[in-house]
């Protein structure tokens, strides 16, 4: 699993992470990362509409991304991605931004 909760620090603090799911190594930045999410071969195989499925993704580090695009034929930067999914889950940038802060003053 890419997304992950890893304890930080002694006093056992939690913070989300993002993991390559290749290499294992931490994406510290999301302009280090792609999120994949259709296999090469499979939009041919799929017969009538594509509309509702839902596909698992694949999120990986730039190094790992290069070795990635043999296997997958779509894929996002991961900062598109994490924006999209911002407005998907009716998040809106100005909360994001709050949360960011937030975060940024209690040292994550």
């Amino acid at each position: 699993m890419s997304i992950m909760i890893e304890i930080i620090g002694k006093d056992e603090r939690c913070a989300p992470r993002v993991f390559c799911d290749y290499c294992g190594r931490r994406i510290k930045k999301a302009s280090e990362g792609n999120v994949s999410f259709l296999q090469k071969g499979k939009l041919k195989h799929l017969r009538g509409s594509v509309r509702g499925m839902k596909l698992e993704i694949s999120i990986s580090c730039k190094d790992c991304g290069r070795l990635e695009e043999k296997d997958y034929e779509l894929f996002y930067e991961m900062s598109e991605f994490f924006y999209l999914l911002s407005n998907n889950i009716d998040m809106g940038l100005k909360k994001g931004e709050w949360i960011a802060k937030m975060m940024s003053k209690i040292g994550f």
